[in-house]
């Protein structure tokens, strides 16, 4: 993802694509957050979007909690990178909150976590102390089914949001 990201986006496409066609979906919410971590970084934001999105509802309705909480884990540096401030320092709350304790369980490579903290660090420094506080103790008190539910809807607003722009 970081080497050679068209290398990666490429392969990723293909197993998204191979899916969609009816293969084993295992891999399928890793292969969503994955690209759509790459397409932020890229500044494709409708597609980071919709394939976070995706990532997170198709992992949360199959019950695949690694997938599910690879994605929420990679969410905070996707929003933060696409300039949704107030949104990652939420996630920011989500992936310290006790609410959802398998988050640190699921592995990232320390490239990617290296960039999380950079996104973290850009937020907090954009929304303040304060507000930052605020927003992630609000991700830290979700529920794991609310988690869920406000990522969702967070991620259609947004998506709304970019298609009529």
């Amino acid at each position: 993802m970081f080497d050679d990201p068209d290398r990666a986006l490429t392969a990723l496409d293909e197993s998204i694509a191979l899916t969609r066609a009816g293969a084993n979906d295992g891999a399928y919410g890793a292969a969503l957050s994955q690209a759509a971590a790459i397409r932020a970084r890229r500044g494709e934001r409708l597609a980071a979007i919709e394939e976070l999105h995706e990532a997170i509802a198709h992992s949360h309705e199959v019950g695949d909690r690694l997938n599910l909480t690879a994605a929420l884990r990679r969410a905070g540096g996707i929003v933060g990178e696409l300039g949704y401030a107030h949104l990652a320092a939420v996630f920011a709350g989500i992936t310290a909150g006790e609410n959802f304790g398998v988050l640190m369980m699921v592995p990232l490579p320390g490239e990617e976590i290296a960039f999380n903290d950079s996104v973290d660090v850009r937020v907090r420094e954009e929304l303040g102390s304060p507000i930052y506080e605020a927003a992630t103790a609000r991700g830290a008190a979700l529920t794991t089914s609310e988690i869920v539910s406000y990522t969702l809807d967070e991620l259609d607003r947004i998506q709304t949001e970019l298609g009529a722009s």
